[in-house]
Protein backbone atom coordinates (compact mmCIF):
# COMPACT_ATOMS: atom_id res chain seq x y z
CA UNK A 1 0.00 0.00 0.00
CA UNK A 2 1.01 3.64 -1.01
CA UNK A 3 0.91 6.15 1.31
CA UNK A 4 1.09 8.95 -1.43
CA UNK A 5 -0.09 8.02 -5.33
CA UNK A 6 1.15 10.90 -7.51
CA UNK A 7 -0.85 11.05 -10.53
CA UNK A 8 0.75 13.10 -13.13
CA UNK A 9 1.23 12.60 -16.92
CA UNK A 10 5.01 14.27 -16.80
CA UNK A 11 7.26 11.16 -16.31
CA UNK A 12 10.40 13.68 -14.82
CA UNK A 13 8.21 15.16 -12.70
CA UNK A 14 6.56 12.41 -11.14
CA UNK A 15 10.26 10.78 -10.82
CA UNK A 16 11.72 13.99 -9.07
CA UNK A 17 8.12 13.68 -6.52
CA UNK A 18 9.02 10.19 -5.77
CA UNK A 19 12.74 10.62 -4.90
CA UNK A 20 12.09 13.28 -2.75
CA UNK A 21 9.14 11.47 -1.19
CA UNK A 22 11.22 8.06 -1.04
CA UNK A 23 13.91 9.51 0.30
CA UNK A 24 11.58 10.63 3.50
CA UNK A 25 10.65 7.43 3.95
CA UNK A 26 7.29 7.21 2.41
CA UNK A 27 5.30 4.70 0.19
CA UNK A 28 4.67 5.73 -2.94
CA UNK A 29 2.91 4.71 -6.09
CA UNK A 30 2.75 6.45 -9.60
CA UNK A 31 -0.27 7.04 -12.27
CA UNK A 32 0.22 8.80 -15.54
CA UNK A 33 -3.53 10.12 -15.84
CA UNK A 34 -6.95 9.73 -13.59
CA UNK A 35 -7.74 6.71 -15.41
CA UNK A 36 -4.88 5.12 -14.06
CA UNK A 37 -5.69 6.31 -10.52
CA UNK A 38 -9.17 5.70 -10.60
CA UNK A 39 -8.56 2.38 -11.84
CA UNK A 40 -6.19 1.59 -9.06
CA UNK A 41 -8.60 3.30 -6.18
CA UNK A 42 -11.44 1.55 -7.35
CA UNK A 43 -9.59 -2.06 -7.28
CA UNK A 44 -8.56 -1.56 -3.17
CA UNK A 45 -5.97 0.94 -3.36
CA UNK A 46 -6.03 3.29 -0.25
CA UNK A 47 -3.24 5.98 -0.32
CA UNK A 48 -3.11 8.37 2.63
CA UNK A 49 -3.05 11.24 0.07
CA UNK A 50 -3.18 12.14 -4.05
CA UNK A 51 -0.99 14.45 -5.42
CA UNK A 52 -3.07 15.30 -8.65
CA UNK A 53 -2.08 17.22 -11.55
CA UNK A 54 -4.62 19.03 -13.50
CA UNK A 55 -3.93 18.60 -17.42
CA UNK A 56 -3.65 14.99 -18.11
CA UNK A 57 -4.38 13.13 -21.05
CA UNK A 58 -7.41 10.26 -21.13
CA UNK A 59 -8.67 11.57 -17.01
CA UNK A 60 -7.59 15.13 -16.37
CA UNK A 61 -7.33 16.00 -12.47
CA UNK A 62 -10.80 18.02 -12.96
CA UNK A 63 -12.42 14.90 -14.08
CA UNK A 64 -10.76 12.49 -11.28
CA UNK A 65 -11.80 15.04 -8.75
CA UNK A 66 -15.66 14.73 -9.43
CA UNK A 67 -15.53 10.95 -9.54
CA UNK A 68 -13.63 10.80 -6.11
CA UNK A 69 -16.42 12.85 -4.62
CA UNK A 70 -18.81 10.44 -6.13
CA UNK A 71 -17.82 7.57 -4.58
CA UNK A 72 -18.42 7.03 -1.17
CA UNK A 73 -15.59 5.00 -0.64
CA UNK A 74 -13.33 7.59 -1.64
CA UNK A 75 -14.94 11.23 -1.19
CA UNK A 76 -12.56 11.71 2.21
CA UNK A 77 -9.58 10.65 0.23
CA UNK A 78 -6.84 14.03 1.17
CA UNK A 79 -6.04 15.54 -2.45
CA UNK A 80 -3.70 18.19 -2.59
CA UNK A 81 -3.21 19.36 -6.43
CA UNK A 82 0.49 20.46 -7.88
CA UNK A 83 -0.12 21.95 -11.13
CA UNK A 84 1.21 25.25 -13.26
CA UNK A 85 -2.62 26.17 -13.79
CA UNK A 86 -3.41 28.55 -11.44
CA UNK A 87 -5.97 28.05 -8.58
CA UNK A 88 -9.67 28.22 -9.42
CA UNK A 89 -13.07 27.57 -7.46
CA UNK A 90 -13.09 24.40 -9.13
CA UNK A 91 -10.37 23.24 -6.82
CA UNK A 92 -12.44 23.24 -3.83
CA UNK A 93 -12.99 19.98 -3.48
CA UNK A 94 -9.36 19.38 -3.02
CA UNK A 95 -7.33 20.14 0.46
CA UNK A 96 -4.92 22.11 -1.06
CA UNK A 97 -3.01 23.61 -3.82
CA UNK A 98 0.67 24.25 -4.72
CA UNK A 99 1.71 25.75 -7.70
CA UNK A 100 4.81 23.80 -9.70
CA UNK A 101 7.35 23.98 -9.49
CA UNK A 102 8.03 22.75 -6.25
CA UNK A 103 10.56 21.88 -4.18
CA UNK A 104 11.09 18.98 -2.71
CA UNK A 105 10.88 20.31 1.05
CA UNK A 106 6.95 20.89 -0.10
CA UNK A 107 6.20 17.58 -1.07
CA UNK A 108 7.53 16.53 2.06
CA UNK A 109 5.83 18.41 3.86
CA UNK A 110 2.78 17.98 2.34
CA UNK A 111 2.76 14.27 2.52
CA UNK A 112 3.71 14.82 6.59
CA UNK A 113 1.01 17.03 7.33
CA UNK A 114 -1.86 14.53 5.18
CA UNK A 115 -0.25 11.33 5.61
CA UNK A 116 -1.33 9.18 8.65
CA UNK A 117 2.32 8.59 10.20
CA UNK A 118 3.99 5.89 8.44
CA UNK A 119 6.83 7.04 7.15
CA UNK A 120 10.21 7.51 8.95
CA UNK A 121 10.89 10.83 10.24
Amino acid sequence: MSDVLIIDDDRPTRAAIRAALENAGFDVGEAENGRVALDALEAGASPDLLLLDLDMPVMDGYELLEHLRENPRLVGLPVVVVSAFEYDGRLLRSQGYVKKPLRADQVVAIARTWSRGRARA
